[in-house]
């Protein structure tokens, strides 16, 4: 990948598939408005990632509030 590719790829402008096969954001568009289906499977893909990010978000909140539940009992238990 050129260094050109790279820096618009990760303005979120292209996407590199393979070696050499670019496909832009305006080549998905185009299919999207053509295929009603493809834009809510694509919807779908992208709200199941962020349904999977935020659940592993609010795992780490919850084993973090446990830790410090843990760490506070501890404390308590040394100075009382």
């Amino acid at each position: 990948m050129t260094e050109k590719n790279l820096t618009e790829n990760l303005n979120g402008q292209q996407e590199q598939i393979d070696n050499n096969v670019i496909v832009l954001q305006s080549d998905i568009a185009e299919v999207m408005k053509e295929d009603p289906l493809l834009n809510l499977k694509i919807i779908n893909k992208a709200l199941s990632r962020e349904n999977k990010n935020l659940k592993e978000q609010i795992k780490m909140m919850g084993e973090a509030g446990v830790n410090k539940a843990k760490a506070k009992e501890k404390a308590n238990a040394t100075n009382g």
